[in-house]
């Protein structure tokens, strides 16, 4: 799944360095701050889109008509947004009492590492007896 991430509207060298912040980062807390970095790199490119162009621009690389630097993308990912462990578990358990779900209760112990692993190889471990 990481591989695909990125890849249809990233160059493949600015693909790369996406996922090496997303693997010291986190799935969970690098998808969001780099989905913000990039709204907030490209923000004057985005204002001047028209609902139609979006769909053009995410075709593929080769169309893309969005420019920006990865670094800066990482720079502002890092530095303006990012999302610390206790908001996750707050998020989280906000979501849960209106929709309950295992991965909400999951991510509502995030703040607390070694609790969260325990949780995660139990949940880990239910998926797995299913088949």
């Amino acid at each position: 799944m990481i591989l695909s991430l990125f890849i249809y509207v990233f160059k493949l060298d600015d693909c790369i360095r996406s996922w090496d912040y997303l693997m010291v980062r986190g799935m969970i807390r690098g998808i969001p701050e780099l989905n913000l970095g990039f709204i907030d790199v490209t923000n004057k490119q985005l204002e001047q889109f028209k609902e139609e162009d979006y769909g053009f621009n995410f075709q593929g690389q080769e169309s893309s008509i969005i420019k920006f630097k990865v670094g800066e993308l990482i720079y502002a990912a890092k530095q303006k947004h990012t999302i610390d462990r206790q908001l996750i578990s707050r998020l989280a358990m906000k979501m849960r009492k209106s929709k309950p779900s295992q991965l909400l209760d999951l991510l509502s112990h995030f703040e607390n590492i070694q609790t969260y692993r325990k949780h995660a190889q139990f949940y880990m471990k239910t998926i797995f007896d299913l088949y």
